[in-house]
């Protein structure tokens, strides 16, 4: 079978230069693209943390998606600009 598209999960960040050279292994093979995904995981406080803490520890938490999407991304880019 010929595949067109591969989407590809990118939430490890510690695997994602595996991850992108198998997918274009398999991209090259069947002249497909690849289109890489990154979901923010969901945030939610430990219930410890309910009130004003809930609202720091949550800003935080997305603050570290968001740059962990931003690097995973980035390393994405350069690793299938060619």
């Amino acid at each position: 079978m010929q595949y067109r598209t591969i989407l590809l999960n990118l939430n490890d960040e510690r695997r994602v230069s595996k991850l992108v050279k198998t997918a274009a292994s398999l991209a090259t093979a069947s002249n497909a693209h690849i289109i890489g995904l990154y979901v923010m995981p969901s945030a939610l406080p430990p219930p410890e943390f309910i009130g004003h803490a809930s609202h720091t520890w949550l800003e935080a938490q997305i603050l570290f998606f968001e740059d962990q999407a931003r690097r995973i991304k980035l390393k994405f880019l350069d690793l299938v600009k060619d």
